[in-house]
């Protein structure tokens, strides 16, 4: 869909809907696609072929939604069969779920429509407001406003990865099985591991996905963040909006947390492009110099820079950086970006090479649980309880024992 508003928004005639908006465009952009189609049939049978991809996706999101769902009844299914449950009611839940699919896909569509055309102007939802800057061209402010409104949407995988599992267990959540399986033991222990079970893979999977989705489109998300900090847009009526008071007293600390930002995603960007590259050749040109920008803004930032807006040759470096991750016109930002950073030596030799990766999130909360010799002996026993009762869920799915022998462990 993304490719569909691509090619939808380098029209000559969707420069009227940036003009004037969807409501009060689309009277000129139908009559001027009619004008163009009279002007031959080479012109007509373009514009009929790109104007036919509106009646293409949703068919295409019902298609996707049906295969992605049909998959996971195939990879879920032997689990229902072996524990007697009935997996019809899942595959009977298909055509629905796709119909939804497509209506949610088709609406997301003809939606991102209205914010590709005018991204400066409020819009309903959680939207960015962005400026085109006029320094780009009109492809560059295409894909500019394109990243801004599926970076908005990269929050949308979450709940359709949750739909889909949740949709995977659905023969226990409508089964008539549901009540004796809930009464396991008198205790209620089974009540809360089959609640884990169906809550929180959903939650870890998308979660995931999420984060995924985050590292590859760091690319994306620079050149919004890139837009948003050259050109702010100022709230009307000259009244702070909601969420921007800052409570820091640094006078600059709106500018310090965005250049904050930028610098952790030039870093994720450049990673991901030396891992796209075949061994022995990183890293890569691109990559160092993006590196050398991070560095430049991560000197300033360490500074004591109390100023409110950001010096000329920061400015400048940063302009050039916008128009690199928006499409240039030719060579020419590369050549003054590196001119500008110190990413290589007069060699030609990288100098900004890539700083170790700091420890993630589990390893801290490992290292901090396991300080000490009461710490570790506390992770340690922590872990034994929580893993003996899903190994004894494990082993009643796979038959090894019965229910009962499970109730007993467990006391």
């Amino acid at each position: 869909m993304r490719y569909f508003h691509y090619e939808f928004a380098c029209t000559p005639s969707f420069l009227l809907l940036r003009r004037y908006g969807i409501r009060r465009g689309l009277g000129p952009y139908v009559r001027d696609v009619t004008h163009r189609c009279r002007q031959g049939w080479g012109a007509a049978i373009e514009l009929l072929h790109l104007h036919s991809l509106l009646l293409a996706v949703p068919f295409m999101c019902w298609f996707f939604t049906g295969l992605t769902l049909g998959i996971e009844a195939l990879i879920v299914g032997p689990l229902w069969t072996q524990l007697g449950l009935r997996k019809d009611v899942a595959l009977q839940a298909i055509p629905i779920l796709a119909a939804l699919g497509a209506a949610t896909g088709a609406w997301l569509f003809f939606r991102g429509f209205g914010y590709i055309a005018r991204p400066s102007v409020k819009h309903y939802g959680r939207y960015e407001r962005v400026k085109l800057p006029d320094a780009l061209g009109r492809r560059s402010k295409n894909r500019l406003a394109l990243d801004a409104f599926w970076l908005a949407h990269v929050r949308t995988a979450t709940i359709v990865v949750a739909i889909c599992q949740i949709w995977a267990v659905m023969p226990i959540l409508l089964g008539s099985q549901l009540p004796s399986l809930l009464n396991w033991g008198k205790d209620g222990y089974a009540s809360i591991l089959l609640s884990m079970a169906i809550l929180v893979p959903p939650t870890v999977l998308a979660n995931w996905i999420v984060g995924r989705l985050k590292d590859r489109w760091a690319a994306m998300e620079i050149s919004v963040r890139l837009a948003q900090l050259l050109d702010p847009i100022e709230p009307q009526g000259g009244q702070l909006e909601e969420g921007s008071i800052d409570l820091s007293p640094e006078p600059n600390y709106s500018l310090r947390r965005d250049l904050t930002t930028i610098v952790g995603l030039l870093d994720d960007a450049a990673n991901r492009l030396d891992a796209q590259q075949k061994p022995g050749f990183t890293p890569h040109p691109m990559a160092t110099t993006l590196r050398g920008v991070s560095a430049t803004l991560k000197d300033f930032l360490m500074r004591p820079n109390f100023g409110a807006h950001l010096p000329v040759r920061l400015h400048e470096i940063l302009q050039l950086v916008l128009v690199i991750f928006t499409g240039p016109k030719s060579v020419a930002p590369y050549d003054d970006l590196t001119l500008l950073v110190s990413a290589f030596d007069d060699n030609g030799m990288p100098i900004a090479m890539q700083s170790t990766k700091p420890p993630g999130r589990i390893s801290r909360i490992f290292s901090q649980a396991t300080m000490g010799i009461q710490g570790a002996l506390t992770f340690v026993g922590s872990l034994a309880a929580l893993t003996v009762p899903l190994l004894g869920v494990t082993l009643v799915f796979l038959g090894k024992i019965d229910i009962e022998k499970l109730t007993e462990l467990l006391k």
